[in-house]
Order: structure tokens, then C-alpha cells, then sequence
């Protein structure tokens, strides 16, 4: 369940929110969860989109927090639906809440931009996934790494940041040294063989 008692008493408790700002940005998700129907999003809803778009739960950081890898870099754009694109990311979000311990409200995202282009860059499905980022799960993602660094990742930051909420960029760290930086709270044992290679 997204709004479990875990993640209730989580929000609640961070310093210098009030409870009419917690309960504004919660109905915020709620219409949002309500608007994209996630909640009741199934296997069959997005076959194609988990089939076509490389992305996958893979293990847990030391603090138990379920880690998704995504790799555009490896989706051929000829043959891609956006949409359904989109909406995977979604089913797999849930699921990725069912895979959190007692205790655990947050997740990880890896974004491997090796091999990404100009052609993985859609405008449309970049702003939903933003939506989904800063209003879906605006507070069940802990920590967000892209890398390597490169022209469209720079461009994207660039271009994506102007529409970010501030709590988002925060989350967000771009590097050129990823699997190094992933190590910090992943074991390199539990990092995917192939993430982050040409």
C-alpha cells in the first residue's frame, strides 16, 4: 500500500513540514495516483513496455532500500511505445513498494545513461516522468544517480531541472564516476554486471 502507516508516520516526522503541508502534497499524489489509474495497473497492462524498456529491481543498499536500474541507453526507440514505456515505470514503482522491509519507505533509482542519444530523449515522456518523480512518489524516492556523464545527459539535466521542484534536485546526483559513486551505500557485489559499461 502506498500510503502505509510506515510511510504516514515517515512523512509526518521530517523536519520543518507542517501537517497542512504533508496532507496538500499527500492529496496531491492521490489525484495524481487517481489521474495515471497506477494503483491498478497489471502484468498484462504493460507486457510490452517491460519487454521493450530495459528496467529492473536488482537487490537492496545497506539500508534496505530496494534499488530500480534503468537503462535507456539499451531501448530501441524504433520500436518503443512512450507510453507504455511510462506506464512499466509505474507498475514497476509498485512493486518496488511491495519489495520494501518493515520500516523501509524509500528506494533507489539508477539511471545507466550509457549509450543514450538524442533519439531515448522524448520531451512528452520526460514530463511524465518527472510528474511521477516529484508528485507519484515524491517521497518514495530516496536517492536518484545517473551517469555517465555525457551531452544528452547534460542537455537533459539542463533542460529538466528548469521544471524541477527544488526537493527533486535534490535527490538527484549526475557523474561521470557512477558504479564508484553507487558503492557508497550499494556493495559491489549487489551491482548489476554490465551497469555503467560501454
Amino acid at each position: 500500500d502506498y500510503f502505509d502507516a510506515d510511510f504516514l508516520t515517515s512523512i509526518l516526522s521530517k523536519k520543518g513540514r507542517t501537517q497542512e503541508y504533508c496532507l496538500e502534497k499527500l492529496c496531491q499524489t492521490v489525484e495524481w495516483r487517481k489521474q495515471t489509474g497506477v494503483g491498478g495497473l497489471t502484468e498484462a497492462d504493460v507486457t510490452y513496455g517491460l519487454q521493450s524498456a530495459c528496467m529492473f529491481w536488482h537487490r537492496f543498499d545497506r539500508f534496505g532500500r530496494p534499488v530500480l536500474y534503468t537503462r535507456p541507453g539499451k531501448q530501441d526507440m524504433k520500436t518503443a511505445d512512450c507510453e507504455q514505456t511510462f506506464l512499466a515505470m509505474c507498475f514497476l514503482m509498485e512493486q518496488g513498494l511491495k519489495l520494501m522491509p518493515p520500516g523501509v519507505v524509500t528506494c533507489i533509482l539508477v539511471i545507466d545513461a550509457e549509450g543514450a542519444g538524442w533519439q531515448h530523449f522524448d520531451v512528452p515522456l520526460t514530463r511524465k516522468i518527472m510528474a511521477m518523480a516529484s508528485i507519484g512518489y515524491r517521497d518514495r524516492v530516496e536517492r536518484i544517480i545517473v551517469g555517465p556523464v555525457s551531452s544528452i545527459v547534460t542537455a537533459a539535466w539542463k533542460f529538466c531541472r528548469t521544471f524541477m521542484a527544488k526537493n527533486l534536485k535534490d535527490k538527484i546526483l549526475i557523474t561521470n564516476t557512477p558504479k564508484a559513486d553507487l558503492a557508497q551505500i550499494i556493495d559491489a557485489k549487489d551491482i548489476p554486471v554490465g551497469v555503467f559499461d560501454k
